[in-house]
């Protein structure tokens, strides 16, 4: 899903990759991006996704992976409903040869019956 100002110009995107395993075919990782001052569309691009997860009724829960250090992403997807499951330390090696932590986000979805 893309989102789009009344000029055309691209403010957000969301896409999902479906995992292959058998044990985790129901899972989807998020790949998400929107730009800085447009929050609103980036939880109304999340809050989208998942209402055509539920109407496909493939995926029952999301993962979403960031770094620590981007909190303007973070609370984003909690606005969305997302849990901060857990951190892995020194996970990313940046240009700098810095380091910093991976956000693990987790959203469950429940199907309608």
């Amino acid at each position: 899903l893309v989102a789009l100002d009344s000029e055309g110009n691209v403010l957000g995107r969301v896409d999902l990759k479906y995992l292959d395993r058998l044990v985790d075919r129901h899972v989807s990782e998020i790949s998400f991006g929107v730009l800085k001052g447009y929050t609103n569309v980036g939880v109304s691009l999340l809050q989208e996704i998942e209402k055509l997860s539920i109407q496909k009724k493939r995926v029952t829960e999301f993962v979403y992976y960031i770094l620590k250090r981007n909190m303007y992403f973070q609370n984003i997807f909690l606005k969305a409903g997302f849990q901060n499951v857990g951190i892995i330390p020194n996970f990313y090696r940046l240009p700098d040869n810095s380091m910093d932590d991976r956000v693990i986000f987790y959203k469950n979805i429940k199907l309608p019956s």
